[in-house]
């Protein structure tokens, strides 16, 4: 038996595959959030804190959350955001405290997307191949990894709609509509599954007049009853003077027939066009469909064109996988337009498992499906082992930053963390001694000298600059990545008099404005 034999005959059996993978990534992602000792990537700190918050309010609820940060001052948030995670993890942590119960908790997640997402393939298609091709793409899609360990809404939420959606494929309408509802109060846009779940009980009743009318109007009351049972509470919390979702809405229509009069102070309009802000995990980074979605879910999607089009030609038409693929359209499509200013990854979530499932069975239809099966579940574990090493990355401080954080310490005689600031895009901010602060970067770039710079930075009680050497670009396209530093900025800093280096290493140069520069 020659290699390739031996790869596609020994080590590729679709059982061992289907088992295998996903249970190497599980061991990676508990890997990487047991070795961290607390959160620090980006917004996952407020949902951690907001959820030792809620603990401690249980059972009335809460939209806050604070921390004392190194540089010594407290942080904190409040507003009506959905509080679903927060409010079933705080029950979680009221009994055992500790930021590895949290952990623990989020990574339940993880497995009930792939324990449905593998029911989910194995009832429609009943297919060895069609569930290890599904299990393979949902447990190493790069999202799935990272928002796995991170503390973000959006993996929780697509667990459950995946869930929910498997007890509408098996016409257990109640409880599937009932967790499809419910998943509104983890994520708002989870709402937007709302088409495709009556798309899918007409299809399945549509025989049956009177049941499918009865399940649609079932399925639309109850998530019109959540998002409404969601304001009153927030709108009760915040003594009226907050809405959400469905209020807004309603006020939006109301003043715009004139029924009711436009209180609102009116929205400043600048005369200056600025670029489009881009955020990380922006899709409109090409880079960003790569480095969130890999590299696999795309060598199989375009093997399952072909497959689609071989069954077409063979009249061999699969509807459970077309089903599918609109469900997962219905859903993406409106998330789209609605968040097409800043079209983050982790929004369409909720609806990608279910393209997956399509392009899963299709791609078995693929000539040469083995051989690619080979192919793609090498790439998928280069991946998976590339994103679990990034979060890991994420969530240590590095030998680099704690150099930074040594260097910066050393200041403190000089100048009063209380008072002065670093001019940083920080993710892990709270670490710093020094308060990273990020609002004014637009006016610091549209600075023509390195004088101008100096000044309103000193003017603002700047006492450094901290740059991350990865995020150096130039700002040539139409969409501005909120994280970059202009090229241009970075070598007036290095030519110019009036900053001085005080650290620098692989990964950050920190300067620091001169007292006494003239």
């Amino acid at each position: 038996m020659n290699l390739k034999d031996f790869f596609l005959k020994q080590i590729l059996p679709v059982k061992i595959l289907t088992f295998a993978i996903p249970a190497m990534v599980l061991i990676g992602i508990l890997y990487v959030g047991f070795s961290s000792s607390c959160p620090m990537i980006g917004d996952e700190t407020a949902h951690y804190y907001q959820l030792v918050n809620q603990s401690g309010k249980l059972p009335d609820i809460s939209f806050g959350w604070s921390l004392v940060t190194d540089y010594g001052k407290e942080r904190s948030g409040i507003g009506p955001h959905v509080i679903g995670w927060h409010y079933l993890g705080a029950v979680f942590y009221k009994m055992a405290p500790g930021f590895m119960t949290v952990q623990f908790y989020h990574l339940l997640f993880f497995c009930l997307l792939i324990v449905f997402s593998f029911l989910t393939a194995k009832h429609l298609f009943n297919s060895p191949e069609v569930t290890c091709n599904t299990l393979l793409l949902v447990s190493t899609l790069p999202a799935v990894i990272l928002f796995s360990t991170a503390f973000y809404q959006d993996l929780p939420a697509t667990a459950l709609v995946v869930t929910a959606f498997y007890l509408l494929f098996k016409r257990q309408y109640l409880p599937g509509i009932l967790l499809a509802a419910i998943t509104f109060f983890f994520k708002e846009n989870s709402v937007l599954m709302l088409p495709g779940m009556c798309l899918l009980i007409f299809l399945q009743e549509r025989r049956k007049p009177l049941k499918c009318s009865v399940w649609i109007m079932t399925a639309v009351f109850l998530v019109l009853t959540c998002i409404l049972i969601f304001d009153v509470a927030v709108f009760k919390y915040f003594d009226g003077k907050c809405h959400n979702i469905l209020v807004d809405k309603m006020l939006d229509i109301l003043r715009g027939f004139n029924i009711i009069e436009d209180t609102r102070p009116p929205v400043p309009v600048s005369t200056e066009a600025l670029p489009p802000i881009a955020y990380p995990g922006d899709l409109r980074i090409p880079a960003n469909w790569i480095i969130y979605l890999g590299g696999a879910i795309w060598l199989a999607a375009g093997a399952s064109v072909f497959g689609f089009w071989r069954e077409i030609k063979g009249r061999r038409f699969d509807q459970p996988a077309l089903i599918c693929a609109v469900i997962g359209l219905s859903y993406l499509i409106p998330s789209y337009i609605i968040g097409r200013n800043t079209p983050d990854v982790r929004y369409f979530l909720p609806g990608i498992p279910f393209l997956i499932f399509a392009i899963s069975y299709w791609m078995v239809s693929f000539k040469e499906y083995r051989k690619l099966l080979l192919v793609i579940t090498a790439v998928a574990i280069v991946q998976a082992g590339a994103v679990i090493s990034k979060t890991y990355e994420l969530r240590t401080l590095g030998p680099d930053l704690e150099q930074v954080i040594k260097a910066l310490n050393e200041k403190k005689s000089v100048y009063d963390n209380k008072k002065f600031k670093i001019f940083m895009y920080a993710e892990k901010w709270r670490f710093l001694p020094y308060e990273p602060f990020w609002s004014i970067s637009v006016d610091v770039w549209k600075a023509k000298t390195d004088r101008q710079i100096y000044d309103l930075l000193r003017n603002n009680n700047f006492a450094f600059i901290g740059i991350e050497k990865s995020k150096i670009a130039s700002m040539v396209s139409s969409n501005v990545d909120i994280r970059v530093y202009p090229a241009k900025f970075v070598d007036l800093l290095a030519n110019s008099d009036l900053f001085s280096k005080v650290c620098e290493n692989k990964i950050y140069i920190i300067y620091e404005l001169k007292p006494d520069a003239q």
